[in-house]
């Protein structure tokens, strides 16, 4: 890989865009909508909240739920010029009837649609699925963005 491709996912996220929910959500949607009220600010010069929820009821890959726990929606703007994400930690398991398994933890990923970014985007979701691949039951019973962020800067 070369050296503009060397990429980590402590590179796009910080204790800001972490979140931790004790209280869990009833479904999907209100997760989902949780994620984008705390991303949107981020993007929200570049695309509209209407624009980008078309967006996202379009893309299949944005409902990538893996058995885990895991819950890794992405999509590829062409509005923004970095990556921008939102990770967010629910000790209560999200279930929904229109995914198969329960949601524990979710990052919410945007990254420009550009020839620059193809390779940084799928590296950075191969990084998000080794990070959390064994690391769920830790990373729930984490208390704090800051030790969240820790574990994350980590992971190397």
């Amino acid at each position: 890989m070369t050296p503009e491709m060397d990429i980590s996912v402590s590179d796009i996220i910080n204790c800001d865009n972490i979140a931790i929910e004790n209280k869990g959500f009833d479904n999907l949607d209100l997760l989902i909508k949780f994620s984008l009220d705390k991303i949107y600010p981020l993007i929200s010069k570049s695309i509209t909240l209407k624009s980008l929820n078309e967006k996202i009821s379009k893309a299949k890959s944005f409902y990538t739920v893996f058995e885990n726990g895991l819950f890794l929606p992405h999509l590829k703007l062409d509005d923004i010029n970095n990556f921008k994400a939102q990770l967010v930690i629910t000790p209560k398991a999200v279930k929904d009837p229109r995914v198969e398994y329960e949601i524990y933890v979710t990052f919410m990923l945007f990254s420009p649609i550009s020839p620059a970014f193809f390779e940084k985007h799928l590296k950075i979701l191969s990084s998000i699925t080794q990070m959390f691949r064994d690391s769920i039951p830790k990373v729930i019973n984490m208390k704090s963005p800051q030790e969240v962020y820790s574990y994350i800067k980590s992971f190397k």
